[in-house]
């Protein structure tokens, strides 16, 4: 199992129609609506992680996400049992990215 903790920022007057998209993905094991640079915190879980790469995609795409920043989690008692593998996403603010 592998999870992922995302700091997302709606579109402007869109929070409301962000949480429902994001409570109802699937993978979704938390979600909290903040207050600052963000307006929600995601905690996405997958079984590995191409599967969780995928659901950070969608959240990615949705139209009412305006700005993600995302960590990466692994139990700190993995690091007893084995070596960290380091993975790496790209993510490009929605001026960046390609229409």
């Amino acid at each position: 199992m592998v999870s992922a903790i995302s700091l997302v920022k709606a579109v402007s007057d869109r929070e409301s129609a962000l949480y429902h998209a994001l409570r109802e993905m699937d993978g979704t094991k938390s979600l909290y609506h903040v207050f600052g640079e963000h307006d929600f915190i995601l905690i996405q879980e997958a079984d590995d992680m191409e599967r969780l790469m995928a659901l950070l995609r969608l959240v990615e795409e949705l139209d009412d996400v305006s700005a993600t920043r995302t960590i990466l989690v692994r139990s700190a008692g993995c690091l007893e049992k084995s070596p960290i593998k380091e993975h790496s996403i790209e993510v490009l603010p929605r001026a960046c990215r390609a229409s």
